[in-house]
């Protein structure tokens, strides 16, 4: 009885899963839009992308095993050039039904935006931040 009584108390503890997000980089030729991104999905999933516009799993799981509305993640810039694509703010928290995202699109050659951030992971019942990722992001378009 009490083996069962401990099993789901410890099942409604929420957790948080894995997030290692690697140093992004995207270096293009003359005239081509560089590309570098970094975001959680309410999907559970961890993505990142580079030199492209679309987003790829990189296998990690940010949530540990509750509902993802009661999470809140947020990402923080540490360093450098302003995002030009981003979930919000830089230090808004926001529930994880929906994705928290950052990240570089260049547009004007010579334009080589770099910048350190972090991703934080807590619980809405909680302001303790549970789960930190620290990453990188490099995007250079080349001068024609």
């Amino acid at each position: 009885m009490l083996k069962l009584l401990m099993s789901l108390v410890g099942s409604s503890v929420c957790s948080a899963g894995v997030s290692n997000i690697p140093n992004l980089a995207d270096a293009q030729g003359p005239g081509v839009e560089a590309r570098c991104g970094a975001r959680w999905n309410p999907n559970l999933d961890v993505e990142t992308r580079e030199a492209t516009i679309l987003f790829s799993a990189t296998g990690d799981k940010w949530n540990g095993n509750c509902a993802n509305t009661r999470y809140e993640g947020r990402w923080n810039q540490v360093s450098g050039d302003a995002p030009t694509t981003s979930t919000g703010a830089d230090g808004v928290w926001h529930t994880m039904d929906s994705e928290v995202m950052v990240g570089y699109d260049t547009t004007a050659p010579g334009h080589n935006p770099i910048g350190s951030f972090t991703f934080e992971l807590r619980l809405v019942s909680n302001p303790a931040v549970i789960l930190t990722d620290a990453f990188t992001m490099n995007a250079n378009e080349a001068s024609a």
